[in-house]
């Protein structure tokens, strides 16, 4: 993979199912072993469809945390919710939300 930056902890899940709910994200992370690991979960919201909008932004408490992410979250689906969706993962960079692509 390529490095990663080393100060920004925030990391940008893409490709997720539109139905997923925050919920249903927040358990995903519970469930892969990153609860009490991070302290933000945005997932922006299509007014129109009201579904998501294909990704969220995760923001870890550590870098390390981070990483492990970045990795760990890439190519995966979402058991129980019908999609053929597979995960990408990438590091935002700063705050006008660019992202390098980090895995999968």
């Amino acid at each position: 993979p390529a490095r990663l930056p080393r100060r920004q902890t925030t990391l940008l899940l893409r490709h997720i199912p539109c139905r997923l709910r925050e919920e249903d994200l927040r358990d995903f992370l519970r469930a892969n072993g990153f609860e009490g690991l991070y302290y933000s979960v945005q997932l922006p919201m299509d007014e129109e469809t009201s579904g998501n909008k294909g990704f969220a932004f995760i923001t870890f408490h550590t870098i390390m945390d981070r990483d492990r992410a970045v990795v760990e979250l890439a190519g995966r689906s979402f058991p129980g919710i019908a999609s053929r969706k597979v995960t990408s993962t990438e590091v935002v960079l700063g705050r006008k939300g660019k992202a390098a692509r980090s895995a999968q």
